[in-house]
């Protein structure tokens, strides 16, 4: 009876305080996105409350091009822009907003290309993983999304793109051409 008592108590404990860390969980529904400034492939900065600024709703992207995950997640997302691109919901343009977590440029700039990732707002600040912004962000895995609404508040997060149009819809009523 002892042995099992010492077998199961480690599990248990694991069980127990490995999901209570609240601080390494992601932002969530209703949370106001925080602010990003990134440089973009062409060398401008661009800040992410620009878009919330401008009252737009904007699907923010997290991804690497060395993530083969990532790979897979943005054949995804090319489709959804090419949906979504010069759709109006709600009188709100919709953007997509790709935050890299690449230090190599020349991996970074070849894999928009070759993905056909061809919306224009793709930053990073260089820092990988050990960004001071990323952090902000509670992003602990890539790929991960959040759907932000015209005001900068988290309406979807991981959104998937059977979900997207729903998500949409639920917010802003049909899109208008």
């Amino acid at each position: 009876m002892s042995k099992n008592y010492f077998f199961y108590f480690p599990v248990f404990l694991v069980l127990l305080f490995g999901s209570c860390n609240s601080s390494n969980s992601m932002l969530e529904k209703g949370d106001t996105i925080p602010d990003y400034t990134g440089i973009t492939p062409d060398g401008d900065t661009v800040n992410l409350s620009s878009f919330t600024g401008e009252e737009k709703i904007v699907l923010v992207n997290f991804w690497a091009a060395w993530c083969s995950d990532c790979l897979k997640h943005n054949t995804e997302l090319a489709e959804l822009h090419e949906v979504y691109k010069g759709k109006k919901y709600g009188g709100h343009d919709f953007e997509m907003v790709s935050i890299s977590l690449d230090k190599d440029t020349a991996l970074w700039k070849r894999r928009i290309e070759q993905q056909n990732l061809n919306w224009k707002n793709h930053i990073t600040d260089f820092n990988g993983w050990e960004s001071k912004q990323l952090k902000a962000f509670s992003v602990h895995v890539i790929p991960a999304n959040y759907l932000v609404d015209h005001t900068g508040k988290i309406i979807a997060v991981d959104i998937s793109r059977c979900n997207f149009d729903k998500v949409l819809k639920k917010y802003y009523g049909a899109p208008s051409p």
